[in-house]
Order: C-alpha cells, then structure tokens, then sequence
C-alpha cells in the first residue's frame, strides 16, 4: 500500500468517533507479504533455493517448530514471492552469496489441511504450474496424474514443491506424501513443513535437510503486533505495556497473540470502546483456550461441520453438557442437518481435538458420566471469520 492511500485512510478514519479496525491484519490465518521477526529464517531459506536460479533442484527440506512460530508466514511469503519474479523472468534475485537471474523453475505451495487426498494434491500441484484452470470434476486420478507427469517432464524446468502441515493428519503420513511425489522426483525438490521433531516423523529423513524454527521472543512477538496494528490504521489502539502482556502471556506463540488481540477488539467495537481496555485484553485472553487448536486447522473443516461449530459456540452452557444435549439444542435451530449427522460430526470433532469431550460430575454412579463439551479454538475469532460463510446450510 503507498503512502497517498494510508494517508487517504486515515483522514476517513478521523471522522468516526470509535475504534475502526481491518480485522484481516490481526487474523491468525492470515499472512503478511513481508513477515516480521523472521529475516534470518529468510536468508538461510534463500541460500537452501539458490540452485533454483540456475535451473536446478534445491534440496528436500523439513521446516519444523511449535504452532504460531512462523512457517507458514515465512514460506507463504517466499514462495510468493518467488512466484512474482519468476513471472518477470529476467527479475535478479539476492541470496547471502550471489546474484542471479531466475530460470523458468516454479514454486508452489500446498496446504495439506486442504490437499487431504492424492487427487487434491496433484491437482493443487498442476492448477499453479499451468495458466488455464484445472477442473476438479469429471476427471479421476489418474488422469490428473498423468497431467501431471506430463507437464513435469525431466526435460522440464521442474518445480520446487512447499507442503504444509504435514504432520497433523491422521489418516496420510509423511511417508505417504514421500511416497505419492516419488515418481516425480527427477523434475521436482519439496519442503515439507510441521511441528513434529525429525524423529518423530514417519519417513526417509536422512534423504531431507532439516532447519528448526524457535518460538518468537517477546520483543519480535511484540513487533508483529505492532506491525499488524499499524496495518490496520488503529492508532493507540493498545499500548506498549498491553502488548508487552498479551506477548508475554502468548509465550512465543503468534497464533495466540495475535487471536487475543484480535478478540479484544471485537470485543472492544462490540462496547463502542474507542481503544482496547484493559478488561477487553483480559477477555481477548481468556477466550484462547490452553493448548489452543490452530483456526486454520478449525477453518479447513467442511462448511457444514463449521455450521455446527457456530450454533455449537451459540448455545448456553447448559446445553453443551454432553454431546446428546449439544445435539438436541442444535437441531431444534434453524440448521438444516439431522440430529444423526449433528451428533456424528460433534464426535468426529471431537476425535481431531477442535472440540474436547470433559467428564462432568454426576448425580449418581449408574450408567456411563456424561461429558461435557469445552472449545479447543478462540471462539470469538472463528465466528467473526466466518459469520458470513455458513448460509448455505441454514434452512
């Protein structure tokens, strides 16, 4: 954005009395073009692509550390930018060693949460390598991989491949995305990103080069929520010594921080607050549960399994006693599902812990004690992000 639009923004902004705020800079799903606190990430990541100026294969990569430390930004942010000079063609690049010119070898980025399938992974892969779209019905697996195959010929350039989230399935292991790339690997390299240690990973290892991502300190935690505050044109909108607790309480973790600030805000323009207070951090906070699911892991769900999660969140505590009173309450609102497939997707969210089933006390010691339903993911955050993107399921 150029200084003429920032300046246009905030003299609009100046005539409202309240807190006004883009809440897509403080989302913890989305990424800034350029990442704070992570350069030394950046350059290291610059000099393992090198090869890939002069038309050669980098080597496999496994990018690994806790939730909210700032793979995905750091990578999001790369590739994308490599995707914008490649574009130019003669565009130079500048690494830690050299200067070059990119050769016509691609980048692309997959987000397994949303590739869950062999089709949807070569189809991710092929529809960024080719101009025109690639349809996503009429054509079975295999025609999608021999697409593929023909579009990365060992002839070709090739491309070099990001997947992330790679660990946090249960149902595709590393190995089997090793696997499902293999018969490509003459013309492609790929990054595999996820939080587990190298060790505890399914997979040949020894065949990646391994780099470790820390948790942020408090000052570079700090910076970024500045930085995405500033974004968003909310002048004193929090001080220095707010951010310094909410950083020190996020403990490293992006994700955290940025979702509690984010709640605070909408708390705060929820009380016609021209700033966030104190009590509306402390509820901000409050509402980021202690291990928190990432909401992108909670916004990669179907849309009709997000529409129960909102009616879920809507509903008093009461009513999420157990899963068989959540499933009741839930049927009787104007949501067009059965009570069966209401009850299958509570436990099925249950199973991948965006939800989390708590024994409840008990009257008595007949039958089997009732559990009660506790949200493992801000609440605040997930319905403002998608207020808007579950009509579809409503009656």
């Amino acid at each position: 954005m150029n200084i003429d639009e920032r300046i246009a923004r905030r003299r609009q902004i100046e005539t409202r009395p309240r807190l006004v705020l883009e809440y897509d800079q403080l989302s913890p799903v989305y990424h800034l073009t350029d990442p704070t606190g992570r350069g030394s990430l950046l350059e290291q990541l610059l000099d393992v692509y090198e090869p890939a100026f002069t038309g050669e294969q980098p080597e496999n990569l496994y990018l690994w550390g806790p939730k909210g430390s700032g793979k995905s930004a750091v990578v999001t942010a790369l590739f994308s930018g490599f995707r914008r000079l490649r574009r130019q063609q003669t565009a130079p690049i500048y690494t830690t060693t050299r200067v070059d010119s990119i050769n016509p070898i691609d980048f692309v980025y997959v987000d397994s949460r949303e590739a869950t399938t062999q089709f949807s992974l070569y189809h991710t892969i092929l529809d960024q390598l080719v101009e025109n779209e690639v349809p996503k019905h009429g054509i079975g697996t295999d025609t999608i991989y021999d697409q593929l195959a023909s579009w990365l010929q060992p002839t070709t350039a090739g491309a070099v491949i990001a997947i992330d989230h790679v660990d946090e399935s249960k149902r595709r292991s590393v190995a089997t995305l090793q696997s499902q790339l293999s018969d490509f690997e003459e013309s492609i390299s790929y990054t595999l990103i996820g939080r587990r240690a190298p060790e505890m990973i399914d997979c040949e290892m020894e065949q990646l080069l391994t780099k470790q991502l820390d948790r942020y300190q408090t000052h570079a935690l700090i910076e970024i929520l500045t930085t995405r505050l500033s974004n968003g044109l909310v002048r004193n909108a929090l001080s220095h010594e707010q951010l310094r607790t909410v950083a020190t309480w996020a403990t490293g973790d992006a994700h955290d921080a940025l979702a509690a600030v984010f709640s605070a805000a909408v708390v705060a323009e929820t009380e016609g607050s021209e700033r966030i207070l104190d009590e509306h951090l402390q509820t901000g906070m409050d509402s980021v549960p202690q291990p928190c699911v990432a909401l992108g892991q909670v916004l990669s769900v179907s849309e009709s399994r997000r529409a129960v999660l909102r009616e879920l969140i809507a509903l008093r505590e009461d009513d999420r006693s157990s899963v068989g009173t959540a499933t009741g309450a839930i049927s009787k609102r104007s949501i067009d599902l059965s009570p069966t497939t209401v009850e299958r997707f509570l436990y099925e969210l249950a199973e991948v812990g965006i939800i989390k089933r708590i024994q409840a006390e008990r009257e008595s010691d007949i039958g089997r004690p009732p559990s009660k339903i506790e949200f493992q993911f801000p609440t605040i955050v997930f319905n403002k992000l998608t207020e808007y993107s579950n009509t579809d399921v409503k009656k």
